[in-house]
């Protein structure tokens, strides 16, 4: 199975689901920020978010491809994690707009997954990176196709990406408080 935004988008589309391809990857990697692994779990987060009842088959399937590729992305911190956005040959308005749609579901799952004392307890990088989504999640789509602009938006791309692997490699180490306790005890 091809996880290309189109091909995504097609499958999204047949099972009635109203999200695009970029705010759903954006949506399961907030989920393995927070260190929500189980399947049945994120799956069910999934569905509700989704909107669409049952998953089908094509739908898990691809849910679960999704995830893991993500996944390995995240827990490898090498990189090359690539977000799920429309191709360079799609209108600039389209893809700052999925740039939004991708933030805003990455910070709607990881809202799900992460309480108010550990969110207390994030960087002030973290923090940053987490209000710099909020900020990214309300871009205008009425930008003009020029070379500042697509430059601004090849920016962004990449700001996401390293925002994305630092949130994850903070939440993947225990906190200072839990780690230092287990030497207590």
């Amino acid at each position: 199975m091809d996880s290309s935004f189109d091909e995504v988008a097609d499958i999204l589309g047949r099972a009635g689901a109203d999200v695009s391809p970029a705010e759903l990857q954006g949506f399961l990697c907030g989920h393995l920020c927070t260190g929500s692994r189980d399947h049945s779990s994120w799956l069910r987060h999934a569905a509700g978010f989704l909107d669409v009842g049952e998953l089908t088959p094509e739908l898990k399937e691809l849910l679960i491809l999704l995830f893991d590729k993500d996944e390995t992305y995240l827990k490898e911190a090498d990189f090359e994690i690539e977000l799920l956005l429309p191709d360079e040959d799609e209108e600039l308005s389209s893809r700052v707009l999925c740039v939004g749609q991708w933030c805003q579901g990455f910070l709607t799952s990881f809202g799900m997954g992460c309480n108010d004392e550990r969110a207390r307890a994030l960087s002030e990088d973290t923090q940053g990176a987490l209000s710099d989504f909020v900020a990214i999640s309300q871009i205008s789509d009425d930008v003009e196709d020029n070379n500042v602009a697509e430059s601004a938006y090849t920016d962004i791309v990449e700001y996401i990406r390293m925002a994305v692997l630092s949130v994850a490699m903070e939440c993947r180490e225990p906190p200072a408080e839990e780690s230092s306790n287990a030497a207590v005890h």
